[in-house]
Formats: structure tokens, sequence, C-alpha cells
């Protein structure tokens, strides 16, 4: 599918030629963690994002996760154990409310993402009963505007709960397929995504965050044999979860302090002034190669590449996490 939108200017809509969209500002539209990070990992990738450039392989890579993601939302939000009729309700309303875009996936993948989300959930909810017993939980999935430096973060928190102790904690959500605990640990303890949502938190709720958990659903790594049923598979799956509970399942409480949080504060500064000086012209946007490949291919590279939107589409929104921003 080719792209055929224009810029009001009526230059031509193409990667080489595109820039920030008419009126857009961090300070009067604001932004999001997820986009703070596009533009420190590519400043071209970050301006194809705010044009809402989409790459359909996108979808592929991240639907498990996103799958799995929108489980948690719903158990969490309704406050108990679930039980399997119950997981199954909740995928089928993924489905349905996602239906559009799954449309483009191939079918045998959508089906395996389904059924493996089935039972990793059911295992999950097992191994975390306790979950429903010594944390409060509040704001699940609750979306968040707040202002920091004099600029408009958009923020979608997982969740938040209330300890034995009373301290109060954001719970951030991560399925990963590739875990290296050491570097993890060193880098959850500066965080942008944890302290972006640490800050804003703090400001909305006006009450001091002591920490997030990092709640990491491992995606499983088995493959699917070549003569194997589904369900066989599923079944095999359940098992080797069974077996290897610590193995899917981690989690990670990081506390951060004061000092923590100024020296956010201070970094944040920096990035998100760049951001605006490239908003307003005063500060070049160009393509950082070095970011082209690293875990996964740039979703752009193909239209840095070719100089060409040919296969990629127009998404409705920037912010397309965020029911509650239009833009």
């Amino acid at each position: 599918m080719s792209i055929q939108k224009k810029k009001k200017s009526d230059k031509v809509f193409l990667p080489e030629s595109i820039g920030i969209p008419d009126g857009y500002s961090i300070i009067r539209v604001g932004t999001s963690q997820s986009l703070m990070l596009k533009f420190l990992s590519c400043r071209k990738a970050w301006v194809y994002s705010l044009n809402k450039v989409r790459s359909y392989g996108t979808t592929e890579r991240t639907n498990f996760g996103s799958l799995f993601h929108y489980v948690l939302d719903k158990v969490y939000s309704n406050g108990k154990i679930p039980n399997s009729a119950m997981i199954k309700v909740f995928i089928e309303e993924y489905v349905e409310e996602n239906k559009e875009t799954l449309q483009r996936l191939d079918l045998q993948k959508l089906e395996k993402d389904i059924a493996v989300c089935q039972v990793m959930s059911e295992e999950y909810f097992l191994f975390y009963q306790s979950d429903f017993v010594d944390k409060k939980f509040s704001g699940v999935e609750q979306e968040i505007t707040a202002e920091i430096l004099g600029y408009k973060l958009h923020c979608k928190i997982d969740g938040r709960y209330k300890d034995p102790v009373g301290y109060v904690w954001n719970m951030e959500h991560k399925t990963k397929g590739r875990i290296s605990e050491d570097n993890l640990m060193k880098k959850l303890s500066f965080d942008t995504q944890n302290l972006v949502y640490a800050l804003a938190s703090e400001q909305f709720y006006k009450e001091k965050i002591h920490g997030v958990l990092y709640n990491i659903v491992r995606s499983p790594q088995l493959k699917l044999g070549k003569t194997e049923t589904l369900k066989a598979f599923c079944e095999r799956l359940k098992i080797d979860i069974k077996e290897r509970k610590d193995f899917y399942f981690m989690r990670y409480e990081i506390p951060y302090t004061e000092n923590d949080k100024e020296r956010a504060v201070s970094r944040f500064s920096a990035i998100l002034g760049e951001m605006e000086n490239c908003c307003k012209g005063e500060q070049q946007i160009f393509e950082n190669t070095g970011n082209c490949e690293s875990l996964f291919a740039c979703e752009y590279l193909d239209a840095c590449m070719s100089n060409s939107f040919e296969g990629y589409a127009i998404g409705n929104k920037v912010f397309t996490e965020l029911k509650s921003i239009n833009y």
C-alpha cells in the first residue's frame, strides 16, 4: 500500500523531505516516553512517528506482547483471580477491538499468539495469586497527563498499588524474549520509562512513588514442531512453564530515591529541550544509522533506504497507545 498523503505546504511526502507536522510542539501538544525514546534512538524515525507513518511488520512482531498486556489490564482491573473461561473472553475482546489491524497478520501466527496467551495467562495468575491479596491496586492502565519542566508528558501507567508498609509503587509489565539480568538491573536503575512515569504519577496523584515493580513475562522460546499440532504444543508449553516458573516469570522491585528523580529531571530537561528545538527548526533532524539494526531492524529501514513510503500506511493518530489523546 502506498501513501498518498501530502503536507499542507504541498511538499512531496517522502522520507527525505518529511518534517515536523504543522502545529506540533511538545509544549502545546505534548510527548510520551515512547516518543522520547524514539527521538533518542533516531530523530528521523521520531519524525516519521509524528507524521503517523506505520509499518505493518511491527504489529506482527509485537502482537503477542500487546495481547498478553491486554489480558493483564483486564484481570487487574477486575480485581480477582480469573479462570480459563474469563481469560478466553478477554482474548476474544482484544481480537474484536483490533480486528482491522489483525487482518494483516498471518493467520497461523495469530492463532498461535492466541493459544500461547491463553496458556501463559492461566499459569501467570496461578503463580501470582498473592497479587490479589497483599497488593491494593488502583489506576490500572490509567492514562494521565503531567507537566514537567513546562512540557506535557502523556503516560499510560500499567498499575499502581500500596504495599503492606504503605509505600506506593508503579507496576510495569513487559514481555521479553531475551533477558540479560545483569544488564537489565543496571539499566533499570535509571530507566527512562520508569522515571518518567514515576515523576508524572507524583505530580498527577500528589503522592510519592517509592519505586517500580518491573514485571517480566518471558515470551516462549519453544518452537512448534513440523508435525506437532497447536494443541500438543500448548500442552508441552504448559508443562515447561510449570517446571520452570522462575524462568518465565520474573519480577524486580526498583526503588527510586529523591536523588535518582532529580538526576532524571536534569536528563529529561536536556532531551525535551532538544526535541522542542527540533520542533522549532533550531536543531537538525538526521538519521542515526547506528540504530538501523539492533535486536530488531528499525521499522523504517526500508523507507530510509528507498526514500519511499511504499508498503507503509498512515495511522489515525500519533499517540496510538492512548485513548484519551486524539492527536
